[in-house]
């Protein structure tokens, strides 16, 4: 299955919506997917060119001189093993350790990428619109701190069947009066 989506929408009352997703192999609508979304700010972290070490049994990778925090939610992009988002479990000096299982001795080269998530901006559910056509909605919460004129990114995991389709929207926070 191909999973096709380009509209994908944020209105003044927080109501976050993707409209017509469609299976790409048949252009049929989907209606059946699991939509999850997450907020991150503009910067882009790079690890050092290392390889991620075991910490009792958690994954931990060197990034030197970055300002993340235990408890930080995070999302690694390009990774053999690790892509995906995890929560800062600790930090000591360079090192961070993440809240998951370590599984594999990944050598990284420094062109991953890290993402550093919104507070209160991670993992928001988008739920099907009943008796539509792939549309999915949900609402972000009043609590996500953002400001105008800000750039963020967007990160929207889509799984329907066995296809993830994970795209990310670079967008801009504008408020009006």
């Amino acid at each position: 299955m191909a999973v096709s989506q380009t509209n994908l929408y944020v209105e003044s009352d927080n109501l976050i919506k993707v409209n017509g997703l469609i299976d790409g192999n048949d252009d049929t609508y989907i209606n059946t997917a699991t939509i999850a979304m997450s907020l991150y700010g503009l910067t882009i972290i790079n690890p050092d060119a290392a390889s991620v070490a075991d910490n009792s049994g958690k994954p931990q990778i060197t990034i030197t001189g970055h300002t993340l925090v235990a408890g930080d939610v995070v999302r690694l992009v390009g990774t053999p093993s690790y892509d995906g988002e995890f929560t800062i479990d600790s930090v000591i000096s360079d090192k961070i350790t993440l809240d998951t299982t370590y599984t594999n001795a990944d050598a990284l080269t420094g062109n991953e990428e890290i993402y550093k998530g919104i507070i209160n901006g991670t993992n928001i559910s988008l739920q099907y619109v009943a008796a539509s056509d792939g549309n999915y909605k949900g609402v972000l919460p009043d609590i996500v701190r953002m400001f105008d004129s800000t750039y963020y990114y967007m990160f929207v995991a889509i799984l329907a069947g066995a296809t993830v389709l994970l795209f990310r929207k670079k967008w801009k926070a504008v408020y009006k009066s």
